[in-house]
């Protein structure tokens, strides 16, 4: 099988406007040259004149399809082979129709306001060496044959103009070949050369756009066959679709952000990978629930369905007889007793799970009757009536009760669409509408015996204020500063708030008031981050607006902070540190005796207090300042200390005056900054009694005997004692 392209018909103008001057036989070392306007590929070889041709009715029309890239090709089953000849049918007369080897076929095109460069293709199939391929354009203008012969290397470029179309833009090609050993012409089509083909354009992959699977569409390339899909990597394809311009990722998990890009393919080339998109599954329904059983005939008056609950389920839907008659929407609940089924006929159930993601697979099934014949059911309620746009979030649905009734269903738009159930009440708040639509609601009321029928309908409808525009100009900074991207845009009308996005549209970063700037501080890298922005009024939340990136810039390394300074004993109960800040720092690290651990980090200050300090020790300090992006050495230490000091001694000593018969109890007022008290009796020499905590009661349990006996306190802590107190004398009491 060979191929012979002849390239760039757009350039067939002039060649053939400058008449194809010349009588030469092309060759491969100059395959421009042409011969001669009008002469035939043999002597003595003629064909019938394009006008003659054109009032044939053999010919087709209409072939090719404005456009598109070979679209179409002329069916060879128009052509007739008869041994060494290949001509149309009907035969038609030739001046020298014996000439040996020559094969002929003719086509036409409509090409007319093709809108791309484009090309003429020919496929062949032969046996042994071609001898001569020649080429024909019906030149209308002069209604006769333009004739070129094709070099050795099969390609030969041409330039045209309107002297070669028919009116409606059809294009007539001759191809004649010569030979001893005779060619079979397969294929001639027209449209973009093959190897020209680009990538797909527009990738967009769903960001949570259904939990099923993650949709994937493009714009097709002109001349592709195939699309060659890739996820995550270039090396290989995930999948390999036809001409089509979406497909869907079943094989991802949910909420995993994964990257695609594709090639397109036809059969000569594969293009460059597309530009690239991310997108990801969103989270799904729930399981279906198990163990789904429905009584029979256990009640008289109803149904009862129990199952198990599902993993994640907040709800339930019920379906009876069919999957698409639901019967009722409940909450969190494994038990459903249905009261509407008005014969003792058996009735099959399922149970489908439900939460904010949507609606679960349907459960397994089972059947249910009714016991003996239930009484009567209660008569529909009357005068039903449903608010017309009175409110922006619902629609009040009112009744005049029914006699004997103790419950109502309320079903909108179809009798068999159950949208909730009211105990004894004569009022029902729709809160579920999405939409400012007319709808349609009946009431039906039940009880332990039976479900009455449905109400006279009436029709209501919700208010509606619509959120608000997007915000516009959204600009985030780029490396203009060193610690945020600063976000501004213009508000929208009307906005109360916004809620901004960063790097994924269902990513919410944070939501701010009316305001048209925000300071992104929480960024810690220099990457390139992408925003988005909805506005936010009472009525709703807009769409996302138009992104845009911003980064911020690298932090330079902060200078060593200096002047650092410990206070020494100024303080009774801190060390103070001064230092003079650095500059380029967000804040410090602070060593304390180890340079090694660090002790405590502060912000942008330049003063701390070290307040754990329990004894009047001397610590060594050292500082480090740092900000987001490196940290700066240590600066020089300096030692400091707290004030040393002993307490006062405690006040208001009181021993017992024969209160107790077994101890003596002694009150006092604290000492500021005392730690413990020690205690002494009868002699302030030597050792005290005891030592106690931070108390202010005692009692003297080991009393020698029922005389009089004389207590002093010395306050405690870290720093030393307190002087005596003043003495108190206390004694026991008798039986």
């Amino acid at each position: 099988m060979g191929k012979i392209t002849i390239c760039t018909l757009a350039l067939l103008v002039a060649c053939m406007l400058a008449g194809c001057a010349g009588s030469r036989q092309v060759t491969a070392e100059n395959p421009t040259d042409l011969p001669a306007v009008g002469e035939a590929p043999l002597d003595g070889f003629g064909l019938p004149s394009p006008s003659e041709l054109r009032l044939s009715a053999y010919l087709e029309t209409d072939l090719i399809a404005l456009g598109s890239d070979y679209i179409a090709e002329y069916p060879i089953n128009n052509v007739e082979i008869t041994g060494t000849r290949s001509i149309f049918s009907p035969a038609w007369s030739e001046e020298s129709p014996s000439l040996d080897g020559l094969a002929v076929a003719i086509f036409e095109f409509l090409i007319t306001d093709y809108d791309r460069d484009y090309v003429l293709s020919f496929d062949w199939a032969a046996v042994g060496d071609r001898d001569q391929v020649w080429i024909g354009l019906g030149n209308v203008g002069d209604d006769r044959w333009d004739w070129c012969m094709l070099p050795a290397e099969d390609t030969m470029p041409f330039s045209g103009g309107a002297h070669l179309y028919y009116p409606g833009g059809r294009l007539l090609v001759a191809v004649a070949m010569t030979g001893t050993i005779p060619f079979q012409l397969s294929r001639i089509r027209v449209g973009t050369p093959l190897d020209a083909l680009e990538p797909p354009t527009d990738v967009q992959a769903g960001d949570g756009t259904d939990y099923r699977w993650v949709e994937v569409s493009w714009t097709r390339s002109v001349g592709a066959l195939e699309y060659e899909i890739y996820r995550d990597t270039e090396d290989e394809p995930v999948t390999i679709v036809g001409d089509v311009d979406s497909w869907r990722d079943t094989e991802v998990a949910q909420l995993d952000v994964h990257t695609y890009m594709l090639r397109a393919v036809n059969e000569v080339t594969v293009s460059e990978l597309s530009e690239s998109d991310t997108g990801f599954r969103a989270e799904g329904p729930p399981d279906s629930p198990t163990n789904v059983q429905a009584t029979d005939g256990t009640y008289p008056d109803k149904i009862r369905v129990t199952w198990t609950k599902s993993a994640g389920a907040t709800g339930y839907n019920v379906y009876r007889d069919s999957q698409s008659a639901k019967i009722a929407e409940l909450g969190d609940v494994n038990v459903f007793d249905d009261f509407w089924v008005l014969n003792t006929n058996p009735h099959e159930y399922w149970v489908a799970a439900t939460n904010a993601h949507g609606v679960g697979p349907f459960s397994g099934s089972d059947t249910g009757y009714l016991g003996d014949e239930p009484p009567p059911p209660p008569d529909p309620p009357t005068n039903v009536q449903a608010t017309d746009g009175t409110y922006l979030d619902r629609v009040v649905v009112t009744w005049t009760k029914s006699a004997e009734a103790t419950h109502y269903d309320i079903y909108r738009d179809l009798q068999t669409n159950l949208i909730g159930s009211i105990g004894d009440a004569d009022s029902f708040d729709d809160l579920t509408l999405i939409d400012t639509d007319v709808h349609e609601y009946w009431v039906r009321p039940w009880n332990t015996y039976g479900t009455g029928d449905y109400s006279d309908s009436d029709t209501g409808y919700v208010g509606w204020i619509p959120p608000p525009d997007p915000p516009t100009d959204l600009a985030a900074t780029d490396g203009t500063h060193d610690d945020r991207i600063v976000l501004t845009w213009t508000k929208s009308t009307g906005a109360t708030g916004y809620e901004i996005y960063r790097d994924l549209q269902g990513y919410l970063m944070d939501t701010v008031g009316d305001v048209d700037t925000y300071d992104d501080t929480s960024v810690t890298d220099t990457n390139s981050h992408t925003y988005w922005l909805k506005a936010v009024d009472e009525n709703g939340t807009s769409e996302h607006c138009d992104p845009d990136d911003g980064y911020r810039g690298t932090m330079p390394t902060p200078d060593i902070p200096t002047n650092l300074d410990a206070s020494d004993g100024t303080y009774a109960d801190k060390v103070v540190l001064t230092w003079t800040k650095s500059a380029n720092a967000s804040g410090y690290y602070i060593y304390r005796d180890l340079t090694s651990i660090i002790y405590d980090t502060v912000g942008d200050v330049d003063t701390y207090d070290d307040t754990d300090q329990p004894e009047p020790n001397v610590h060594t300090y050292w500082l480090r300042a740092f900000n987001l992006d490196d940290e700066s050495d240590l600066s020089d230490s300096d030692t400091g200390y707290r004030e040393s000091f002993a307490p006062d001694p405690p006040e208001d000593l009181a021993a017992s005056d024969g209160t107790y018969t077994d101890f003596i109890r002694l009150t006092w007022t604290k000492s500021d900054g005392a730690e413990g008290y020690k205690i002494y009796r009868d002699s302030t020499s030597g050792a005290p009694l005891t030592e106690v905590g931070d108390v202010a009661t005692w009692d003297d349990q080991s009393v020698p005997n029922a005389s009089t006996h004389t207590y002093w306190l010395r306050a405690t802590n870290y720093d030393g004692d307190s002087d005596l107190s003043d003495p108190d004398d206390g004694y026991l009491g008798s039986e």
